[in-house]
Order: C-alpha cells, then sequence, then structure tokens
C-alpha cells in the first residue's frame, strides 16, 4: 500500500501540472471519457498510467472517479485564473522540496478523494489557485481552510450562499432558505439567527439598504468562499 501511495502523488502532481492533459480530456468530452478511460485509450495521463499499472489494467469505480475528479480540478487550474507562468513557478517550487511537494499532493488528493459531487472539485481547483499565485492573500493555511469548509458545505446550499454573497443581506422581505442558511451558518459562512432580527442595514453600502433589518449577512469568510471558489462555476 506504501508503494502505491509513493507512486501516485509524482503521477498526479504531472497531471495537475500539465496543461495538455486537459487538452487532451476536453477533446474526448465528458461522455466519451468514461469509455476512453475503460478502454485505456487516457493512459498517457500520468495519473491514470500509474493506476492502470498498478491495478494490471482494470480500474474500480472509486479508481474512475477519482481520475475523474483529478481532470475536474486540473481543468479548473488550467482555465486562465491565473497564468502559465505561476503554474510552472510553483512546479518548479514542489520540484526543489520534496517534503512541500508531498504535504499539498497529499492534502488535495485526500480532499477530492472525498468528494462526491464533481462540483466541489471545481471549487478546490479555485482555492489551489489562488493559493499559488502569489499576488493573492491566500496562504496554504487558508487553502486547507477553505477546502475543509467545502468539504462540510452542501452543494445544494451553495445557490443561497451565492445569492446572499451578491446581496451582502437578507432583509424581512427577501425570499430565503431557513434550512440552507442555518446550515450555512454552521460553517461560518453567514451569520443567521433562526429568523431573529440581527441589526439594521445601515452600514451596508447598498442603495436603499439604509435603516432595513436584516435576518441574514454574509461573512467575511463567506465572501472570500464566493468570490474565490466560486468564480466561474456555473
Amino acid at each position: 500500500m506504501e508503494n502505491e501511495y509513493t507512486e501516485i502523488i509524482p503521477s498526479f502532481k504531472k497531471t495537475i501540472f500539465n496543461a495538455s492533459n486537459v487538452d487532451l480530456v476536453k477533446d474526448y468530452g465528458e461522455i466519451a471519457f468514461d469509455m476512453f478511460l475503460k478502454d485505456g485509450l487516457l493512459k498517457d495521463i500520468p495519473l491514470i498510467n500509474t493506476a492502470l499499472g498498478m491495478k494490471n489494467t482494470v480500474l474500480a469505480i472509486r479508481d474512475r472517479h477519482f481520475i475523474k475528479k483529478t481532470m475536474i480540478f486540473t481543468q479548473q487550474m488550467h482555465d486562465g485564473t491565473i497564468s502559465k507562468e505561476k503554474i510552472e513557478k510553483h512546479k518548479r517550487i514542489l520540484e526543489s522540496n520534496q517534503s512541500k511537494m508531498e504535504r499539498e499532493m497529499e492534502t488535495v488528493i485526500i480532499y477530492l478523494d472525498k468528494h462526491i459531487h464533481y462540483i466541489k472539485n471545481s471549487i478546490l481547483g479555485n482555492f489551489y489557485c489562488a493559493y499559488i499565485d502569489d499576488e493573492q492573500d491566500f496562504d496554504w493555511e487558508d487553502f486547507e481552510l477553505f477546502a475543509d469548509i467545502l468539504d462540510r458545505v452542501s452543494i445544494y446550499d451553495l445557490p443561497e450562499l451565492k445569492e446572499l454573497c451578491e446581496q451582502e443581506v437578507f432583509t424581512e422581505n427577501d425570499k430565503y432558505n431557513s434550512v440552507s442558511l442555518s446550515r450555512l451558518n454552521g460553517l461560518g459562512l453567514v451569520q443567521y439567527a433562526n429568523g431573529m432580527v440581527m441589526g439594521y442595514a445601515d452600514d451596508i453600502d447598498k442603495e436603499g439598504a439604509y435603516g432595513r433589518r436584516f435576518l441574514a449577512r454574509i461573512s467575511i469568510i463567506g465572501k472570500v468562499f464566493c468570490e474565490i471558489g466560486l468564480k466561474n462555476i456555473k
């Protein structure tokens, strides 16, 4: 088991930092991906080649899903959010620091493996891009914090979070999902007290918001989650 794990980390790094792997999967498309994966036609991708070698060319359902999650994560990394130069720079940093590379890749692998819904792979990709972008104030501790929140948040609460982020507050006259807000409040993404008035929107820089009583408000963590994690996520 230890030998398998040792093999996966380097091939995982090679896969996510190589934009050509994204182009290969894009050419096949999501539907064809499963078919070509089954037939071994994507074995030029390092992670797939490693997995096939360890499984004697037969991939279990979990292996197939993990590879698909990895490719979605990789595609998000190379969607143009950050430059190729910054991605290449971080790749060189990892190649010069084995312990850092193992720590980062292991963490990303663990979170990807835990995700059930593919949309979380894309969101995690956005957080990782923010981390490797040295122009953003988003370090490794931030990445782990938001990766943990992402792991626990329900994808069915994301529309409510996104709407609240855009409005900044929900007032008494707004329609909202109280169940979603309660769950999001538990993760620190919003401020919500089970329908109780939390204050007045006097300090909200939004036309017409002055004096309205609000029942829910986006938190600082929630705003960062939306602005970074949900960027370009449909």
